[in-house]
């Protein structure tokens, strides 16, 4: 990227949150090799990344989940809830799918593990940053895809199941006036049978 041109915008601010010293120095050193990306604070804890988001109000929060004090879920989760601009990039080596759905749950913009290529790592700070979502690393989308086609199933389900309750309600009303029709005629040739008699008695 042109300098004279990185000069011309403003840089994207990063707040990094890992509790792994050497993986912390390690995508800090990868992103201020990009001339349009600054790490402008570092963390080991939770607590001091909610802080740090809050007081600094980075473009992006790349977040790892196992910190101590406060779990990365649980940062964004409150992020969310400040209404912040920072948005959230997580990084982790957990890939299961409890933890990703929770993070997009609360807000999360993209979900990449540790494992990813460093290219795909300033990518997604980067389109984070432009307000882009849906930075997934490939195990990531694959987990994110087999639940949303599971939730479809489930959704369908559940509409067949209220479609067919209702239909059967239907029914069931439908067959009511029948039944009183059907009372209404046994009562009627009741009177007709008691006819005769009346007539006798008069």
């Amino acid at each position: 990227m042109d300098s004279a041109h990185v000069g011309e915008m403003a840089q994207i601010r990063v707040v990094l949150a890992d509790d792994h010293p050497i993986v912390r120095s390690g995508i800090r050193g990868l992103l201020e090799r990009e001339p349009d990306i600054a790490v402008v604070a570092e963390t080991r804890d939770g607590v001091a990344a909610l802080r740090l988001a809050r007081d600094l109000t980075p473009d992006v929060l790349l977040l790892d989940l196992e910190l101590p004090e406060l779990s990365g879920v649980e940062v964004a989760r409150r992020i969310r809830q400040d209404g912040s601009a920072a948005r959230v990039l997580v990084l982790s080596a957990h890939d299961d799918e409890a933890h990703i759905l929770g993070l997009l749950a609360h807000g999360a913009a993209g979900y990449l593990t540790k494992a990813e290529a460093p290219g795909r790592i300033v990518d997604a700070v980067r389109g984070v940053a432009r307000g882009e979502t849906g930075w997934f690393s490939q195990s990531v989308a694959a987990t994110v895809a087999r639940a949303a086609q599971e939730r479809a199933r489930s959704t369908r389900a559940d509409t067949l199941f209220t479609l067919t309750a209702r239909a059967a309600s239907v029914d069931l009303a439908g067959a009511r006036p029948r039944q009183h029709a059907d009372r209404g005629r046994v009562i009627r040739l009741r009177g007709d049978c008691q006819e005769p008699h009346h007539e006798h008695l008069r």
